[in-house]
């Protein structure tokens, strides 16, 4: 498709990049500029300038740059042709192609023809709600508590029931079936036939931060089941992408109060009622990583207004994780238990909401609260929780007085804070990390790191104690923490092994060697047949460095010994005993390289 000559220079002319973007983005005026976090980059200071005389932008960090069209195309994944089509439309401006296109019509199904036909379904409801069918429905929203002025502005609706309402609306209005398919609003059954998975649900329209209609939410009007549903991944609408009420709640952002985040779509409804128009909900599944970088467009704050039971607080767990990992400072705020957004204001008023909501605490805070009156355990139990979660944060200096933080709020050896949290599972990929993006921190030797493997073994397993114990001495261990922790071991088995991992730290009076057991303790527990790898593994470890070591040593006396004058058979003697143990090491790499061909079938594939 060709445009008329002039309509682009039009396009560009009406639209203002300034308020394009900030539909994006939060933006701050410096100067003759904006800046802004840049959306196409992990950006921790605002590097990306908006130049509204040259109407460009650039990312003074990863380079991006470009015009209205260009940033359009970058951030919504889309072509040019429709990224200058919406720039119209949003524009009004008519969007006329220089020649006819016969190959595009409604039956394509590409983006704007499924955004066409959500619009059209989602008026359809809309209609239907304000009439004689939508009685019901009308009734469960007065009960609720929503106005006529909440429903008209978030444009909600009403599917009546009937296996094929839809499907006879679009024949009358020459809206092809396979549209209503790709837009979601029919679906197949494994056996083939077609169903219209909204049928008798009261409507909630997603839209995306543009305005656009990509997909609904559905709640049921009786008991049946699922009580909700929201529309399948489609062309335009990915759950992970999105968030329901963003288009109105981004507008509130603007004078950098934070967003708020509830679990559902009525919660948003009645905050946005009483006039709290920062809150946003996600799509029915845990907030995901690229929900949470698409709030982070918009506020470096957010507020997770959740439920305080049990599926609350993981809940809030888990949607704190992916908030801090993108670089959003979090804040907590807890809905009496069995209450939503909308029993709160109705029982507390909107001042009562509004206390709630300022006075959420940060998540930190909120999980070390009581912690004065945990035993060690309970400390570092609370400690590997909250590390946890600091090491998902990208920001090396946040990261950094994070772990500080945790060590000092719980009362705990920093070293070994931070010995925990280097030798995680994936820690050697974090320190890849670290070292690509610059960062300079201490680095954990092999020999720590399969020392911390069997101390954690042998304070959870009593028979893997008695291995490590019998195979090992403490004074191979690298640091003075872990000599400590094994002898605490070593100790409890003379006595005839009864004390659990627990008891066993209490034996410990070292503090540093102290918090790192619990630390170890407080680690996720794994199989018996792990465990077993692990200690072997580990033990494996310290032979070949023990070996290794007396082949050293051997080979420095031999040199000593034959730069000397002396006996002619001490010489011998001694390179007898350096061949000896050169033999010996020969040996063992032999049946080592042996065994992993022999596991293999073959060596390197070949028979």
């Amino acid at each position: 498709m060709r445009v008329a000559e002039g309509t682009l220079a039009e396009i560009k002319a009406a639209t203002d990049i300034v308020d394009l973007i900030s539909s994006y983005l939060q933006l701050q005026k410096k100067g003759k500029s904006f800046l802004s976090l840049c959306p196409f980059h992990d950006d921790s200071n605002p590097s990306f300038d908006v130049d509204p005389e040259r109407q460009r932008y650039r990312c003074w960090s990863c380079g991006q740059h470009g015009d209205v069209f260009q940033f359009l195309i970058e951030q919504e994944k889309i072509s040019f042709m429709e990224a200058a089509e919406l720039l119209a439309e949003r524009a009004g401006i008519q969007f006329q192609p220089a020649a006819p296109d016969s190959g595009n019509h409604l039956s394509s199904g590409d983006k704007k023809h499924v955004l066409a036909v959500l619009t059209w379904s989602r008026d359809l409801f809309s209609k239907v709600l304000a009439s004689p069918l939508g009685k019901g429905a009308s009734e469960y929203f007065e009960n609720r508590g929503f106005s006529p002025k909440i429903i008209e502005s978030f444009r909600l609706g009403f599917c009546p029931e009937g296996f094929e309402f839809l499907r006879d609306m679009a024949r009358r209005n020459s809206v092809p079936e396979e549209l209503l398919l790709k837009a979601g609003l029919l679906q197949k059954s494994e056996r083939g036939s077609l169903y219209e998975p909204f049928r008798n649900r009261v409507m909630f329209p997603i839209h995306d931060v543009l305005g656009r209609v990509i997909g609904f939410g559905g709640r049921v009007l009786d008991d049946s089941k699922p009580k909700y549903r929201n529309s399948p991944e489609t062309s335009v609408f990915q759950k992970r992408r999105n968030l329901f009420a963003l288009e109105q709640a981004k507008k509130a952002t603007a004078d950098g109060q934070p967003l708020v985040v509830v679990e559902g779509y009525t919660d948003v409804l009645m905050a946005h009622q009483a006039g709290f128009c920062g809150v946003v909900a996600g799509l029915g599944t845990a907030l995901t990583e690229g929900q949470a970088r698409l709030l982070r467009r918009y506020s470096t704050q957010v507020v997770l207004l959740y439920d305080g039971d049990e599926s609350g607080k993981k809940a809030v767990d888990g949607a704190a994780e992916v908030c801090l990992a993108v670089g959003l400072e979090v804040r907590v705020a807890w809905l009496p238990q069995g209450q939503d957004p909308c029993d709160v204001i109705r029982s507390e008023g909107e001042e009562g909401f509004r206390r709630r909501v300022e006075g959420a605490r940060d998540y930190f805070d909120d999980l070390f609260d009581g912690a004065d009156r945990l035993s060690e355990r309970e400390r570092a139990t609370l400690a590997a929780k909250c590390l946890d979660k600091v090491r998902c944060v990208e920001d090396l200096l946040v990261r950094d007085a994070l772990t500080r933080r945790v060590a000092d709020e719980l009362s705990l050896s920093e070293s070994a804070v931070r010995g925990w949290l280097i030798q995680r599972k994936d820690g050697m990929a974090e320190r890849r990390k670290q070292a690509a993006q610059g960062e300079v921190v201490k680095r954990q030797s092999p020999q720590e790191l399969a020392g911390l493997a069997l101390l954690r073994e042998a304070l959870n397993f009593t028979q893997q104690a008695i291995t490590i114990v019998d195979s090992l001495q403490s004074t191979e261990l690298p640091t003075r923490a872990q000599r400590l922790i094994f002898e605490a071991v070593r100790t409890n088995l003379e006595q005839g092994g009864s004390r659990k991992g627990d008891d066993v730290t209490l034996m410990i009076e070292d503090p540093e060697a102290r918090t790192l057991a619990h630390l170890l303790l407080a680690d996720e527990p794994v199989s018996d047949d792990e465990s077993r790898e692990r200690v072997t593994a580990s033990i494996e470890y310290f032979r070949r460095q023990r070996a290794e070591n007396d082949l050293a040593r051997s080979r420095t006396e031999l040199n000593r010994v034959l730069n000397e004058d002396g006996d002619e058979g001490k010489r011998d003697g001694v390179l007898g005993d350096y061949l000896d143990r050169l033999r010996a090491e020969v040996d063992r790499r032999r049946c080592g390289r042996e065994g992993v061909v022999n596991e293999q079938g073959t060596e390197g594939g070949q028979t």
